[in-house]
């Protein structure tokens, strides 16, 4: 990734093995009336963060376009570690939400302008085979037109282009749409 020049980059959660939402929810609780232990809990985390995933990521940073919040993820303050992660890196625009986002990309083919749209989400669910990993995106997609739908979650590195059928003003034509998990807590390889 770091050395092809036109390699582009979408995080699609679990940047790291931190907090599920029931840790959140249970640290919370245990805070209260105590922010100290949770501010030096924090801290030590966005240390952590700094010192070993920061480096890796900095070699790519022109190069992502896009990051979601998946399932593992800590808050701090008013922010969660991806926000953290993204303003570090100094892309904060590149934060798309948490679980799912859009990235429009513009370039021109040709001499003609062309914008290529990307549904990003972390996902949900579990799978046991590639069929069953590929229908559970195309379900979790529906209702979404883009050109290529990115996942995470169950931690697997496929891509897929499927042909989708679509009126034109006279007659029917088919595009190709891409479907892509991105191994979510793996280096992944989009």
């Amino acid at each position: 990734m770091e050395k092809d020049p036109h390699c582009r980059v979408i995080l699609v959660g679990d940047l790291q093995d931190a907090d599920r939402p029931s840790t959140r929810e249970r640290k919370a609780l245990m805070g209260l009336g105590r922010p100290e232990v949770l501010d030096e809990d924090d801290q030590n985390h966005m240390d952590e963060i700094d010192r070993h995933l920061l480096p890796d990521l900095v070699r790519i940073k022109d190069k992502i376009i896009g990051a979601v919040d998946g399932d593992h993820f800590r808050i701090f303050g008013n922010k969660s570690s991806t926000q953290y992660i993204m303003e570090k890196l100094g892309i904060k625009s590149a934060y798309l939400g948490e679980r799912s986002g859009w990235i429009r990309l513009l370039f021109e083919h040709y001499h003609t302008p062309v914008q290529f749209d990307i549904f990003v989400r972390h996902g949900k669910g579990s799978a046991t085979t590639f069929g069953t990993d590929l229908n559970a995106l195309v379900k979790q997609s529906v209702g979404f037109d883009a050109d290529l739908y990115v996942g995470g979650h169950t931690h697997r590195q496929w891509f897929v282009k499927v042909p989708h059928l679509f009126c034109g003003k006279y007659d029917i034509k088919q595009r190709f749409v891409g479907y892509a998990r991105a191994g979510s807590l793996l280096r992944g390889f989009l």
